[in-house]
Order: structure tokens, then sequence, then C-alpha cells
């Protein structure tokens, strides 16, 4: 009895431990999903760059290269990590389209369909290379690797070097002067802005003479035709019978 409730003890450790074992291999794998969407925004702005400080040549492409080369780190680890990996990809995707495509159309917003499906069909393309050469290649340098990756139009070119493999992170320094200096051209254009809006302005201003504008005109009087009373009589008036003259009278 107390080796049967010993074995009962023992195999409920063992699946306890094997939960947690999952729920760490699950957790490492988003971290590392997690780290590569990271690696994305730092080549976008400008933190990782190349060895002369220069940002990476096409860097707004750097969504390519992010998902390829962490798929194939993840994949690397073997095949249950590439099947997360793959799982996790399918399902950031059916969240996008979810929140991209069916709520905002359910609220009657005008929708990019086409280019939401388009690009979710670009990022399966991406995960599903990293993962197969991950899988294909476990102990090969997966950055060097995808540095042959054109950011630009997304395709591997045989000998090609987007600087990736070679690139270092941003020191503060390096940061806190592109980040004046890039205040400092806003400044710039804000003023040349509004320099060249006050010049139209007073141009405008120029051809617009109020003194050449005319009064508004007073409209005439209507002439009122009075009839003219006639010349002559029109009615023969009688005359009185002392008036008239007699034959033979004075």
């Amino acid at each position: 009895m107390a080796d049967e409730k010993e074995k009962t003890l023992t195999q409920k450790a063992k699946d306890l431990a094997k939960e947690y074992s999952g729920y760490n291999l699950v957790k490492g794998v988003y971290d590392d999903l997690e780290a590569g969407n990271q690696l994305k925004k730092d080549i976008e702005g400008k933190n990782i760059v190349n060895q002369d400080g220069t940002p990476i040549k096409g860097k707004e492409g750097a969504d390519n290269y992010a998902h390829s080369v962490t798929d194939a780190k993840i994949a690397q680890k073997g095949k249950t990590h590439a099947t997360i990996a793959l799982a996790g990809g399918v399902a950031k995707e059916a969240v996008d389209i979810w929140n991209k495509i069916i709520v905002p159309t359910a609220q009657g917003q005008d929708v990019e369909i086409r280019a939401t499906l388009k690009e979710g069909w670009k990022d399966m393309q991406n995960n599903w290379r990293g993962i197969k050469w991950g899988l294909e290649h476990p102990n090969e340098d997966a950055t060097k690797h995808f540095a042959q990756l054109d950011l630009k139009t997304n395709e591997m070119v045989e000998g090609y070097d987007n600087g990736l493999s070679k690139s270092r992170r941003a020191t503060t320094a390096e940061i806190m002067k592109r980040d004046y200096d890039e205040a400092q051209k806003k400044m710039i254009a804000q003023k040349e802005k509004a320099f060249v809006q006050g010049q139209r302005a007073a141009q405008a201003a120029k051809k617009f003479d109020a003194g050449k504008i005319p009064d508004a005109k007073t409209p005439k009087k209507e002439k009122v035709q009075v009839p003219l009373a006639p010349k002559t009589s029109s009615v023969t008036l009688p005359i009185p019978a002392w008036q008239q003259k007699t034959k033979g009278g004075r």
C-alpha cells in the first residue's frame, strides 16, 4: 500500500516536472521571438548600426531579416522548438488579421485587405525560410548566412552583404548626438517652412490692394413718367347765352 502511494506521488512529481518543463520551453521560444521583434525595431530605429556608425542600408526592410534569422536560430535548437515557433507565427498572423481586418470591417471602417494579407503572407514565408534553414543547418551561423539577404527586395543573394553580420549596437553618446542632430534639422526645416509661408502671405497681400476695389454701385432712381396735360382741351364747354354774339348786336 505504501509502495503504491509512493509510486503515485512519484508519477505526479514527474507529470508536474514535465508540465513545468513544457511551459519553460514555450516561454523560451516566446522570449526568442520577442527578441527578434526587438531586433527589427533596433535596426529600423538605427540603434543597430554599421561599424562606422551609419544606419544599415535598407533598414526599412529589417522585418524580413528579423523573421528569418530569429526563426532560424530557434529551429537550430530542435524540431520541438521549430514547431512552437511556426505555431506562434501562425497565431500572430491570425491575431493581425483579426485586429486589422475583421474588427475594423465590423465597425464599418475602410480596410486594406489585400495589403494586410500580402504582408502576413510575406511574414510567414520569412518564418518558414528561417525554420527550414535552421533545421537543415543546426551548427552554422544564422547571422552570417542571412547577411546575404537583400533587405529591400527580400531576396537571398549569394555573396551579398547587408552589413548585419558585422553590425554593432550604437553607443549612448551616438544615440544622443543623432537625436540632437535630427531635432536641429527638424527645427531648421520648420523655420524654413514658416519663412516660405510668410513670403507667400506677403506676396498675396501685396497683390491684394483694397484701394482698387470699386465701390458698390448705387442703383439709379427710375424716372416716373408723368403724362403731360394736352395743349388743347379735348372737352368743349358750352358758352353762356349772355356771352354769345347775336346778329345785329353790338
